[in-house]
Protein backbone atom coordinates (compact mmCIF):
# COMPACT_ATOMS: atom_id res chain seq x y z
CA UNK A 1 0.00 0.00 0.00
CA UNK A 2 1.29 3.49 -1.06
CA UNK A 3 1.85 5.92 1.91
CA UNK A 4 1.42 8.92 1.36
CA UNK A 5 3.97 11.51 0.83
CA UNK A 6 4.43 15.02 2.87
CA UNK A 7 2.88 17.19 0.04
CA UNK A 8 0.15 14.86 -0.78
CA UNK A 9 -0.47 15.24 3.09
CA UNK A 10 -0.34 18.73 3.12
CA UNK A 11 -2.55 19.48 0.06
CA UNK A 12 -5.13 17.24 1.96
CA UNK A 13 -5.06 19.42 5.16
CA UNK A 14 -3.70 22.95 4.44
CA UNK A 15 -4.56 24.15 7.78
CA UNK A 16 -5.28 23.19 10.88
CA UNK A 17 -9.30 24.42 10.15
CA UNK A 18 -9.18 21.44 7.10
CA UNK A 19 -8.02 19.20 9.43
CA UNK A 20 -10.40 19.69 12.74
CA UNK A 21 -13.01 19.47 10.13
CA UNK A 22 -12.16 16.61 7.62
CA UNK A 23 -10.42 14.77 10.13
CA UNK A 24 -13.69 13.27 12.07
CA UNK A 25 -15.48 13.06 9.17
CA UNK A 26 -13.10 10.72 7.55
CA UNK A 27 -13.17 8.61 11.02
CA UNK A 28 -17.02 8.68 10.61
CA UNK A 29 -16.93 7.01 7.09
CA UNK A 30 -14.79 4.55 8.03
CA UNK A 31 -16.90 3.54 10.88
CA UNK A 32 -19.91 3.76 8.83
CA UNK A 33 -18.15 1.14 6.46
CA UNK A 34 -17.33 -1.07 9.18
CA UNK A 35 -20.69 -0.66 11.05
CA UNK A 36 -21.82 -2.43 7.40
CA UNK A 37 -20.07 -5.36 7.22
CA UNK A 38 -20.30 -6.04 10.58
CA UNK A 39 -23.80 -5.98 10.25
CA UNK A 40 -24.16 -8.03 7.41
CA UNK A 41 -21.84 -10.64 8.21
CA UNK A 42 -23.78 -11.24 11.25
CA UNK A 43 -26.93 -11.80 8.96
CA UNK A 44 -28.63 -15.36 8.46
CA UNK A 45 -28.04 -14.16 4.74
CA UNK A 46 -23.70 -14.55 4.97
CA UNK A 47 -23.60 -17.26 7.75
CA UNK A 48 -25.31 -19.89 5.96
CA UNK A 49 -23.04 -19.56 3.41
CA UNK A 50 -20.79 -21.85 5.30
CA UNK A 51 -21.91 -25.46 4.92
CA UNK A 52 -21.65 -26.23 8.87
CA UNK A 53 -24.48 -24.14 9.46
CA UNK A 54 -26.59 -25.16 6.71
CA UNK A 55 -27.69 -27.28 10.03
CA UNK A 56 -28.32 -24.27 12.20
CA UNK A 57 -31.03 -22.55 9.63
CA UNK A 58 -32.54 -25.86 8.95
CA UNK A 59 -33.52 -26.03 12.60
CA UNK A 60 -34.36 -21.94 13.50
CA UNK A 61 -36.36 -22.00 10.93
CA UNK A 62 -39.19 -24.47 12.54
CA UNK A 63 -38.50 -22.62 16.13
CA UNK A 64 -40.32 -19.54 17.35
CA UNK A 65 -36.56 -17.50 17.01
CA UNK A 66 -37.34 -18.14 12.79
CA UNK A 67 -37.51 -14.38 12.01
CA UNK A 68 -34.48 -13.10 13.75
CA UNK A 69 -30.80 -13.02 12.28
CA UNK A 70 -28.21 -14.89 13.19
CA UNK A 71 -26.44 -11.53 15.03
CA UNK A 72 -29.36 -10.75 16.85
CA UNK A 73 -29.03 -13.90 19.01
CA UNK A 74 -24.88 -15.25 18.31
CA UNK A 75 -22.48 -11.53 18.54
CA UNK A 76 -22.89 -8.75 21.05
CA UNK A 77 -24.82 -5.78 20.23
CA UNK A 78 -21.91 -3.10 21.25
CA UNK A 79 -19.95 -2.14 18.02
CA UNK A 80 -16.41 -3.15 19.88
CA UNK A 81 -17.65 -6.04 21.32
CA UNK A 82 -18.95 -7.18 17.81
CA UNK A 83 -15.67 -6.54 15.78
CA UNK A 84 -13.88 -8.45 18.56
CA UNK A 85 -15.89 -11.39 18.31
CA UNK A 86 -15.19 -11.15 14.50
CA UNK A 87 -11.56 -11.53 14.95
CA UNK A 88 -11.72 -14.25 17.39
CA UNK A 89 -13.50 -16.56 15.05
CA UNK A 90 -11.28 -16.25 12.00
CA UNK A 91 -9.61 -19.52 12.69
CA UNK A 92 -12.78 -21.12 12.50
CA UNK A 93 -12.76 -20.32 8.21
CA UNK A 94 -9.87 -23.18 8.20
CA UNK A 95 -12.17 -25.73 9.35
CA UNK A 96 -14.75 -24.60 6.47
CA UNK A 97 -11.82 -24.78 3.67
CA UNK A 98 -11.04 -28.42 4.97
CA UNK A 99 -14.33 -29.55 5.47
CA UNK A 100 -12.94 -31.03 8.95
CA UNK A 101 -16.17 -29.29 10.81
CA UNK A 102 -18.54 -30.85 13.43
CA UNK A 103 -22.19 -31.71 12.82
CA UNK A 104 -24.02 -30.56 14.39
CA UNK A 105 -21.55 -27.20 15.25
CA UNK A 106 -21.45 -26.69 19.03
CA UNK A 107 -20.03 -23.58 20.41
CA UNK A 108 -17.40 -24.60 22.84
CA UNK A 109 -15.35 -21.05 23.35
CA UNK A 110 -17.15 -18.32 25.43
CA UNK A 111 -16.41 -15.83 22.23
CA UNK A 112 -17.35 -18.39 19.46
CA UNK A 113 -20.84 -17.42 18.99
CA UNK A 114 -21.93 -18.37 22.63
CA UNK A 115 -25.21 -16.69 23.80
CA UNK A 116 -25.24 -14.25 26.98
CA UNK A 117 -27.42 -12.98 28.73
CA UNK A 118 -27.38 -9.25 27.08
CA UNK A 119 -28.57 -11.11 24.03
CA UNK A 120 -31.69 -12.42 25.39
CA UNK A 121 -33.05 -9.73 27.78
CA UNK A 122 -32.35 -7.37 24.73
CA UNK A 123 -35.65 -8.53 23.58
CA UNK A 124 -36.66 -10.98 26.58
CA UNK A 125 -37.54 -8.42 29.21
CA UNK A 126 -40.31 -7.46 31.42
CA UNK A 127 -41.86 -4.81 28.78
CA UNK A 128 -41.21 -6.71 25.76
CA UNK A 129 -41.77 -10.24 26.52
CA UNK A 130 -42.61 -11.81 29.62
CA UNK A 131 -42.31 -15.72 28.85
CA UNK A 132 -45.64 -19.02 30.13
CA UNK A 133 -45.40 -21.79 31.80
CA UNK A 134 -48.35 -24.52 30.80
CA UNK A 135 -50.16 -26.69 32.63
CA UNK A 136 -49.71 -26.86 36.03
CA UNK A 137 -45.85 -25.45 35.97
CA UNK A 138 -45.01 -22.44 38.30
CA UNK A 139 -41.19 -21.27 37.96
CA UNK A 140 -38.95 -18.62 40.09
CA UNK A 141 -37.54 -17.55 36.91
CA UNK A 142 -36.33 -14.21 38.15
CA UNK A 143 -34.16 -17.00 41.19
CA UNK A 144 -33.37 -19.20 37.91
CA UNK A 145 -31.69 -16.49 36.54
CA UNK A 146 -29.00 -15.68 39.25
CA UNK A 147 -27.74 -19.15 39.81
CA UNK A 148 -24.75 -19.08 38.16
CA UNK A 149 -23.98 -23.12 37.13
CA UNK A 150 -20.19 -24.29 37.02
CA UNK A 151 -20.43 -27.50 35.95
CA UNK A 152 -20.70 -28.80 31.86
CA UNK A 153 -24.08 -29.39 30.61
CA UNK A 154 -25.24 -32.48 29.89
CA UNK A 155 -27.40 -31.85 26.26
CA UNK A 156 -28.61 -33.23 23.37
CA UNK A 157 -28.17 -31.58 20.10
CA UNK A 158 -29.50 -33.58 17.18
CA UNK A 159 -29.95 -37.23 19.10
CA UNK A 160 -26.37 -37.06 20.08
CA UNK A 161 -25.55 -36.23 23.84
CA UNK A 162 -22.65 -34.20 24.59
CA UNK A 163 -21.51 -33.10 27.73
CA UNK A 164 -18.42 -30.92 26.60
CA UNK A 165 -20.31 -27.50 27.09
CA UNK A 166 -18.56 -25.44 29.96
CA UNK A 167 -20.39 -22.09 31.11
CA UNK A 168 -18.33 -19.04 32.22
CA UNK A 169 -21.08 -17.60 33.81
CA UNK A 170 -23.64 -14.47 32.38
CA UNK A 171 -24.98 -17.22 30.29
CA UNK A 172 -27.40 -18.38 32.59
CA UNK A 173 -30.53 -17.99 30.10
CA UNK A 174 -29.35 -21.23 27.63
CA UNK A 175 -27.94 -22.97 30.00
CA UNK A 176 -32.16 -24.26 30.70
CA UNK A 177 -32.64 -23.08 26.81
CA UNK A 178 -29.92 -24.24 25.28
CA UNK A 179 -31.81 -25.86 22.22
CA UNK A 180 -34.60 -22.88 22.42
CA UNK A 181 -34.06 -22.02 18.46
CA UNK A 182 -32.17 -25.48 17.25
CA UNK A 183 -33.77 -28.78 18.09
CA UNK A 184 -34.87 -31.55 15.59
CA UNK A 185 -37.33 -32.51 18.24
CA UNK A 186 -40.35 -29.60 18.79
CA UNK A 187 -40.47 -31.15 22.33
CA UNK A 188 -37.40 -29.78 23.07
CA UNK A 189 -37.36 -26.41 22.30
CA UNK A 190 -38.35 -25.88 26.01
CA UNK A 191 -36.51 -27.33 28.76
CA UNK A 192 -38.11 -30.78 29.55
CA UNK A 193 -38.44 -32.27 32.66
CA UNK A 194 -35.37 -35.04 32.40
CA UNK A 195 -33.02 -32.26 31.69
CA UNK A 196 -34.42 -30.17 34.88
CA UNK A 197 -34.10 -33.54 37.31
CA UNK A 198 -30.26 -35.10 35.46
CA UNK A 199 -28.34 -31.43 35.26
CA UNK A 200 -29.37 -29.74 38.91
CA UNK A 201 -32.93 -31.09 40.59
CA UNK A 202 -31.69 -34.51 41.42
CA UNK A 203 -31.48 -33.76 45.54
CA UNK A 204 -27.57 -32.57 45.16
CA UNK A 205 -27.65 -29.73 43.24
CA UNK A 206 -31.26 -28.59 43.98
CA UNK A 207 -33.96 -30.40 45.50
CA UNK A 208 -36.07 -32.76 43.71
CA UNK A 209 -39.72 -31.97 45.01
CA UNK A 210 -42.72 -32.19 42.77
CA UNK A 211 -44.08 -29.31 44.43
CA UNK A 212 -41.29 -26.83 43.70
CA UNK A 213 -42.70 -26.82 40.12
CA UNK A 214 -45.90 -28.45 39.95
CA UNK A 215 -48.72 -26.59 41.26
CA UNK A 216 -51.08 -30.04 41.38
CA UNK A 217 -49.46 -32.86 39.66
CA UNK A 218 -52.45 -35.43 40.25
CA UNK A 219 -51.65 -39.40 40.26
CA UNK A 220 -52.57 -41.19 37.12
CA UNK A 221 -56.05 -43.42 37.77
CA UNK A 222 -54.55 -46.44 37.23
CA UNK A 223 -52.22 -45.72 40.74
CA UNK A 224 -55.08 -45.51 42.22
CA UNK A 225 -56.05 -48.90 42.61
CA UNK A 226 -56.28 -50.91 45.74
CA UNK A 227 -54.51 -53.41 44.03
CA UNK A 228 -51.48 -51.06 42.20
CA UNK A 229 -48.24 -52.85 43.55
CA UNK A 230 -49.51 -56.37 42.59
CA UNK A 231 -50.45 -55.12 39.29
CA UNK A 232 -48.02 -52.55 38.10
CA UNK A 233 -45.60 -54.86 36.71
CA UNK A 234 -47.69 -56.04 33.91
CA UNK A 235 -49.11 -52.38 33.77
CA UNK A 236 -45.56 -51.37 32.62
CA UNK A 237 -45.77 -53.82 29.63
CA UNK A 238 -48.80 -51.35 28.49
CA UNK A 239 -48.31 -47.93 30.32
CA UNK A 240 -45.39 -45.17 29.21
CA UNK A 241 -43.77 -45.08 32.92
CA UNK A 242 -41.20 -42.88 31.26
CA UNK A 243 -43.44 -40.00 31.16
CA UNK A 244 -43.20 -39.37 34.76
CA UNK A 245 -40.13 -41.72 35.97
CA UNK A 246 -38.06 -41.52 32.95
CA UNK A 247 -35.39 -39.05 34.41
CA UNK A 248 -34.15 -41.24 37.10
CA UNK A 249 -32.06 -43.99 35.56
CA UNK A 250 -33.40 -47.39 36.84
CA UNK A 251 -35.98 -46.31 38.58
CA UNK A 252 -37.59 -49.67 39.41
CA UNK A 253 -34.46 -50.37 41.49
CA UNK A 254 -35.50 -47.95 44.21
CA UNK A 255 -37.55 -50.29 45.28
CA UNK A 256 -36.99 -53.76 43.58
CA UNK A 257 -33.50 -53.39 45.36
CA UNK A 258 -34.72 -53.12 48.48
CA UNK A 259 -35.88 -55.74 51.36
CA UNK A 260 -39.47 -55.01 51.85
CA UNK A 261 -40.17 -54.41 56.07
CA UNK A 262 -41.57 -57.66 56.43
CA UNK A 263 -38.68 -58.98 55.64
CA UNK A 264 -36.84 -58.31 59.01
CA UNK A 265 -34.87 -60.60 61.11
CA UNK A 266 -38.05 -63.06 61.92
CA UNK A 267 -39.15 -63.28 58.12
CA UNK A 268 -37.15 -67.10 57.66
CA UNK A 269 -38.82 -68.63 60.29
CA UNK A 270 -42.76 -65.91 59.51
CA UNK A 271 -42.46 -66.11 56.19
CA UNK A 272 -43.84 -69.60 55.89
CA UNK A 273 -47.60 -68.00 57.14
CA UNK A 274 -47.36 -65.06 54.44
CA UNK A 275 -46.96 -67.55 51.98
CA UNK A 276 -49.48 -69.70 52.68
CA UNK A 277 -52.10 -66.65 52.84
CA UNK A 278 -50.88 -65.14 49.34
CA UNK A 279 -48.35 -67.03 47.78
CA UNK A 280 -48.82 -64.37 44.97
CA UNK A 281 -47.27 -61.65 46.83
CA UNK A 282 -43.54 -63.68 46.56
CA UNK A 283 -43.95 -63.86 43.19
CA UNK A 284 -43.68 -60.31 42.64
CA UNK A 285 -40.14 -60.62 43.64
CA UNK A 286 -39.46 -64.29 43.36
CA UNK A 287 -39.01 -66.98 40.94
CA UNK A 288 -40.62 -70.46 41.68
CA UNK A 289 -37.16 -71.72 41.17
CA UNK A 290 -36.06 -69.51 44.31
CA UNK A 291 -38.11 -71.68 46.64
CA UNK A 292 -36.13 -74.89 46.14
CA UNK A 293 -32.81 -73.68 47.33
CA UNK A 294 -34.34 -74.87 50.77
CA UNK A 295 -37.71 -76.83 50.03
CA UNK A 296 -37.35 -79.59 47.89
CA UNK A 297 -41.33 -78.33 46.38
CA UNK A 298 -42.11 -74.80 45.60
CA UNK A 299 -45.39 -73.48 47.00
CA UNK A 300 -44.86 -70.82 43.92
CA UNK A 301 -45.52 -73.38 41.27
CA UNK A 302 -48.15 -72.51 39.16
CA UNK A 303 -48.89 -69.39 40.49
CA UNK A 304 -49.46 -66.48 37.88
CA UNK A 305 -49.58 -63.03 37.97
CA UNK A 306 -53.26 -61.28 37.17
CA UNK A 307 -53.35 -59.94 33.57
CA UNK A 308 -54.07 -56.59 32.55
CA UNK A 309 -55.64 -55.46 30.03
CA UNK A 310 -54.27 -52.93 28.08
CA UNK A 311 -55.87 -48.96 28.30
CA UNK A 312 -58.74 -48.26 25.81
CA UNK A 313 -57.82 -46.20 22.93
CA UNK A 314 -58.72 -42.62 22.83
Amino acid sequence: MKAFTKDEIQRLFPNWKHAIVKIPLIIYGLYLILFEILHFTSTTLFCTVCHSERFSKETAEKSAHRNFECGDCHTPHTFIAKAYQKITVIPDIIPEITGHYEIPKIPKKPLNFRITDENCTHCHSPETRRFSLSGDLVLDHEKHAKIHPTKPLEIVVAGKTTTTIQFIGNEECIYCHFNVAHSVDEENYRPRMTFCMRNCHNDETAPSKCSLCHTNKPLPPSHKAKDWYEVHGERAAVEDCTKCHGWVENYCDECHKKRPRSHDKHWKSNHKHEAKRDPSGCAACHESRFCLKCHGISPLEGIKRPQVAPPAKK
